[in-house]
């Protein structure tokens, strides 16, 4: 029986290419070719990471251990202490202070006493004001205060040896004459009895001649630049 007998074509006819006997290799596959390549490139990704991150720590630790002499230099200034005297170390300088000066008090006004006779103005005798008639005691009588300001003139006369007391003067160009108020007279003041309806008074002091009214208000007054106290006889 020849090949053609068997329905199959003969070894080695036209068209055989391989043999009939071993079976045939698969083709190879395109999908696992695909993914090969993905694996590679993966991989050549993750090396090149690696490769620069390695070379970024070697830089970094370079760096690190740089020259020390590149760092900017500090200088240090010497502390400046104030200098200090031999034996005066360590003690504290307080500032000098003075007593501030006491400021003058003015002084209050004074009477002038005559110490000798020549304090007493030469115009003034022991009756009064020479050439002031309206400043000068009556009869004998004698004066125990007199005072002026070379235009104003008077006098406090005492009537005899132990009689009352009376104000005689020449105040702001008028005449005036006036009972004393005896219990009103003290040391270097007097005042005068009532002058009208109005309880109106003169005082006299060593600083001059005022009138008050009834309520003890100054109406006028006249000062002195000399006044004394004479001797009560």
């Amino acid at each position: 029986m020849g090949n053609d007998d068997w329905g199959s074509p003969g070894w080695g006819s036209p068209g055989q290419t391989g043999n009939p006997w071993r079976p045939e290799e698969p083709a190879p596959s395109v999908a696992g070719g695909l993914a090969t390549g993905v694996v590679l490139t993966v991989v050549a990704v993750v090396v090149l990471v690696v490769a620069v991150v390695a070379a970024g720590m070697w830089l970094w630790s370079n760096q690190g251990d740089g020259d020390d002499t590149a760092a900017p230099a500090f200088t240090t200034v010497p502390v400046q202490t104030p200098a200090t005297t031999p034996g005066t170390a360590g003690t504290a300088q307080s500032p000098s202070t003075s007593p501030s000066p006491t400021p003058a008090r003015p002084s209050p006004e004074r009477t002038t006493r005559p110490s000798d006779p020549s304090d007493v103005p030469s115009t003034l005798g022991a009756q009064g004001w020479r050439g002031v008639r309206a400043a000068t005691c009556n009869a004998s009588d004698r004066w125990v205060f007199a005072g002026t300001n070379g235009e104003d003139h008077a006098v406090v006369c005492r009537v005899g040896e132990r009689g009352d007391l009376y104000y005689r003067g020449y105040y702001n160009n008028r005449s005036a004459e006036y009972d004393i108020d005896m219990q009103r007279a003290g040391s270097g003041r007097w005042v005068t009895r009532t002058l009208d309806n109005n309880g109106s008074r003169v005082v006299i002091s060593g600083t001059g001649v005022r009138v008050v009214d009834g309520g003890g208000d100054t109406v006028s007054s006249r000062g002195f630049t000399w006044s004394s106290e004479g001797v009560d006889r």
